[in-house]
C-alpha cells in the first residue's frame, strides 16, 4: 500500500515550522483531532505513525504566541521527536519500532523505480530519495532510476525531491511494495522572475574544494532534500565518514568535530576542524579550522582559520584568517586577514589586512591595509593604507603612503605621500600634488594643487630687478601655489611660492604672495648668482572679466650676491630702497624694498 502526500515548498527558502509562533485554544478534544487544527493554524501539515501517537487521548490546549515545538511537547509528550521536511512536520518515536521478528536481525528490503517530470514526462537525474526515520538516502542515475535499501518491513516515510520541484512524501511498506515510480511537479516561478534571476546565486556545492572532498551523493541530497533537523553532536573523519553519514549536509549540529574535514547543514554552537569545515546554511557560534572555513549562508559569531574563510551570506562578528577572507554579503563586525579581505557588500565595522581590502559597497567604518584599500562606494570613517586608497566619497580620513582617489566628495582629510584626487573637496587635502574639480569648503595643501573650478591665473609683471616676470597661480583663492620666472639682460629667475587672496569689494581684492627664487646667469642657468625670498602684497583692481591690474610693494631678501661685501655689488636694480645689509654666517644678505606692477589674466 502506498500513501502519497504532495508537499509544496516556497521557491526561495525553507521554513522551520517548529519555531513558528501560533495562538490556539482547544478544550477537551482528542489528540488526533487537535493535531490537524494545530497544523491549520501554523500553515503546515503533520505526518506520523499512529502507533507512536496516543490519538484518542483527551487534551486541552491554551497557547498564545508560543513556538509549535513547545506546543507539541505539551500535547504529544516527551517520547516524540520532530523533523521538518518541506511543508510537513514529521512526528517520530525516540526509539525505532521493534520488528515483529523479535530478536532476529531485521531483513533488508529494496525500493526501486524511476522519477519523472510531471509536466514533460522526461526522466529526472540527480533527484534524491530519502527515508525519513533511518536517514537512508539514494539518488537517480542519468536514466532516472533509483534503488534504496532499507531495513525492516514496517512502514517507511520516503521523500522524493529535486531542486526546482515540489517534493513528494509517501508512506511505503517495503514488504508489500518494492517498486515505486514518482512524478515531480516543477515549482512555479514568481511573476517577473527570469531564469537567470532565480538560479544565478552561486552554489556552495560547486566550489572545487567542496566537490573534491564531499561525495556527489551527499551534495545532491543536500541540494534537493528540504529537511530541517538538529543534533547535539556529530563527529566525522571526512565528509563521507562520520556519524551523520551521507545526510550530513541536512543536519544542524550543536557540537561539530571534524578530525580532518567535515560537511554539515548548519552549526549552532561550536565547530572544530583540523583542516576544513564546510557548512551549507548558517553558522551561529564559533568555527575554528586549521586551514579553511566555508559557510553557505549567514554567519553570526567568531570564525577563525589558519588560511582562509569564505562566507556566501552576511557576517556578524569576528572573522580572522592567516591569508584571506571572502564574504559575499554584508559585514557587521571585524574582518582580519594576513593578506587580503574581500567583501561583495556593505561594511559596518573594520577591515584590516596585511596587503589589501576590497568592499564593493559602502564602508561605514575603517579599512586599513599594508598596501591597498578599495571601496566601491562611500567611506564614512577612514581608509588607511601603505600605498593607495580608492573610494567614491570619504567622510573622514583617507591616508596613504602614495595616493588617494575619491571619485565623489572628500569631507574630511586626504593625506598622502604623493597625490590626492577628489571630485569635490569639503575638507583638507595634504600631498605633494592635489587635484580636485571643486573645493566647496576647505583647502588643498601641497607643492602643486589644481582645482578645475578653482583659482588659476597668469600674471605678467615688472619689478625693481626684473622688467619681465611671468607667474602661474593655481589652487583656491585663500591658498594657492605660485610658479614664477623672471628675465633681464644679465639674470634669470625661477621660483616657487604660496599665496592667499581676500576680497575687499566686487572688483577689488588684496593678494599676499611669498616666493623663493633661484637666480642664475642669463647665459648659463647652472651658474648660480644667489637666491631671493620675496613677500609681495598687491592690490588687484578688476578692469574686466578675467582681466585685473595689480600693483604693490615688495620686500625682498637677496642672499649670496657678492662675497666681497654685504651690498649688492654691480647688481642691475632698476630701482630699490636698501633696508639692511648683513652676513648670515659667510653668506652676504641684502634686504631691500621695491615695487611691482602688471596685469593678471
Amino acid at each position: 500500500m502506498i500513501t502519497a502526500l504532495v508537499i509544496t515548498l516556497p521557491v526561495f527558502s525553507q521554513t522551520n515550522h517548529l519555531e513558528k509562533k501560533i495562538s490556539i485554544d482547544l478544550n477537551q478534544v482528542k489528540l488526533k483531532n487537535a493535531l490537524p487544527k494545530i497544523a491549520e493554524t501554523g500553515g503546515f501539515q503533520f505526518s506520523y505513525n499512529s502507533e507512536i501517537i496516543p490519538g484518542d487521548s483527551i487534551i486541552s490546549l491554551h497557547a498564545k504566541d508560543q513556538p509549535v515545538k513547545k506546543i507539541l511537547k505539551d500535547v504529544a509528550g516527551p517520547g516524540v521527536r520532530y523533523k521538518v521536511l518541506g511543508n510537513h512536520i514529521i512526528l517520530l518515536g525516540d526509539k525505532p519500532v521493534k520488528s515483529q521478528a523479535g530478536n532476529e536481525k531485521e531483513q533488508e528490503y529494496t525500493i526501486e523505480g524511476f522519477i519523472y517530470d510531471a509536466q514533460t514526462g522526461e526522466i529526472l537525474s540527480s533527484a534524491s530519495i530519502y527515508e525519513v526515520e533511518g536517514m537512508f538516502v539514494s539518488a537517480t542515475d542519468d536514466k532516472g532510476f533509483y534503488s534504496l535499501t532499507v531495513p525492516g518491513d514496517r512502514e517507511k516515510r520516503v521523500s522524493y525531491s529535486k531542486a526546482g520541484y515540489n517534493d513528494t512524501l509517501i508512506i511505503v511498506k517495503p514488504k508489500e511494495q518494492t517498486s515505486v515510480s514518482i512524478r515531480l511537479t516543477p515549482k512555479p516561478r514568481k511573476l517577473g522572475d527570469s531564469p537567470l534571476e532565480v538560479f544565478s546565486a552561486p552554489n556552495l556545492n560547486d566550489r572545487k574544494l567542496v566537490t573534491a572532498l564531499v561525495p556527489a551523493k551527499t551534495r545532491t541530497a543536500a541540494d534537493n532534500i528540504p529537511v530541517i533537523e538538529q543534533r547535539w553532536v556529530q563527529v566525522s573523519l571526512f565528509p563521507f565518514i562520520g556519524s551523520n553519514r551521507f545526510v550530513s549536509g541536512l543536519i544542524t549540529n550543536r557540537l561539530s568535530l571534524n578530525v580532518f574535514a567535515g560537511y554539515s547543514g548548519g552549526v549552532r554552537g561550536l565547530e572544530l576542524g583540523s583542516f576544513l569545515n564546510v557548512v551549507r546554511n548558517e553558522m551561529n557560534g564559533v568555527q575554528l579550522s586549521g586551514f579553511g572555513n566555508i559557510v553557505g549562508k549567514k554567519t553570526n559569531g567568531v570564525q577563525l582559520s589558519g588560511f582562509f574563510n569564505f562566507d556566501a551570506g552576511s557576517f556578524n562578528g569576528l572573522q580572522a584568517s592567516g591569508f584571506s577572507n571572502v564574504v559575499t554579503d554584508t559585514i557587521r563586525g571585524v574582518q582580519l586577514a594576513g593578506f587580503s579581505n574581500v567583501l561583495r557588500g556593505p561594511m559596518y565595522g573594520t577591515q584590516i589586512s596585511g596587503f589589501s581590502n576590497f568592499t564593493s559597497q559602502n564602508v561605514d567604518g575603517i579599512q586599513a591595509s599594508g598596501f591597498l584599500n578599495i571601496a566601491g562606494k562611500d567611506v564614512k570613517v577612514a581608509q588607511l593604507s601603505g600605498f593607495a586608497n580608492f573610494s567614491k566619497s570619504v567622510g573622514g580620513l583617507q591616508a596613504a603612503g602614495f595616493m588617494n582617489i575619491a571619485t565623489g566628495t572628500s569631507k574630511g582629510i586626504q593625506a598622502s605621500g604623493f597625490l590626492n584626487y577628489a571630485t569635490e573637496v569639503k575638507g583638507v587635502q595634504i600631498s605633494v600634488f592635489n587635484f580636485a574639480d571643486t573645493v566647496s569648503s576647505g583647502v588643498p595643501i601641497g607643492l602643486l594643487s589644481f582645482v578645475g573650478k578653482g583659482f588659476h591665473t597668469i600674471e605678467l609683471t615688472a619689478n625693481e630687478l626684473f622688467p619681465l616676470n611671468l607667474s602661474f597661480k593655481t589652487g583656491v583663492r585663500h591658498f594657492y601655489n605660485i610658479l614664477t620666472a623672471g628675465w633681464q639682460q644679465q639674470l634669470l629667475s625661477v621660483g616657487y611660492g604660496l599665496g592667499t587672496q581676500f576680497r575687499l569689494a566686487k572688483r577689488l581684492t588684496i593678494s599676499m604672495d611669498l616666493t623663493g627664487n633661484y637666480l642664475s646667469d642669463n647665459k648659463n642657468f647652472i651658474a648660480s648668482k644667489g637666491a631671493m625670498i620675496r613677500f609681495t602684497p598687491t592690490l588687484d583692481i578688476g578692469l574686466a572679466k578675467h582681466f585685473n591690474f595689480v600693483i604693490g610693494p615688495t620686500l625682498s631678501g637677496f642672499a649670496g650676491l657678492d662675497h666681497a661685501d654685504a651690498g649688492t655689488g654691480d647688481f642691475p636694480f632698476l630701482f630699490s630702497l636698501p633696508v639692511k645689509n648683513l652676513f648670515i654666517g659667510s653668506t652676504p644678505v641684502s634686504i631691500r624694498i621695491g615695487a611691482t606692477a602688471g596685469f593678471r589674466f
